[in-house]
């Protein structure tokens, strides 16, 4: 029997998602917050990275009703580049690190920290 539960634990907690809720105050959608702190994962490891809607949807579980409106809210985000190309189509999505501070830093001001 503890075999099987720590068989069933570790199948569980196979892949984790970081998720900062910081990027849900910035969006202001817990779903976008979510997707969100997955790319900026990605962009830790490189600036410019291509994925398709069904490896987004594989790893954050959303529907694709909500990655479409996730993509609409992303697209607002003037510190991402996001655009699809290719056959089959991928996403690519590209972070302006400049951008991105001076972005973080005037939310950071309007909220009064």
């Amino acid at each position: 029997m503890r075999e099987l539960s720590n068989d069933i634990l570790k199948r569980l907690n196979q892949r984790p998602i970081a998720f900062y809720p910081f990027y849900t105050d910035l969006t202001g959608s817990t779903t976008t917050g979510i997707v969100l702190s997955q790319l900026m994962c990605w962009f830790s490891k490189k600036d410019k990275f291509r994925k398709t809607d069904v490896e987004i949807k594989n790893v954050t579980h959303i529907s694709t009703n909500e990655l479409r409106t996730v993509k609409f809210n992303l697209k607002r985000l003037d510190f991402l580049t996001i655009k699809r190309e290719g056959v089959p189509a991928k996403t690519h999505y590209e972070i302006d690190w400049d951008k991105y501070t001076e972005t973080i830093t005037n939310f950071l001001k309007e909220l009064g920290i």
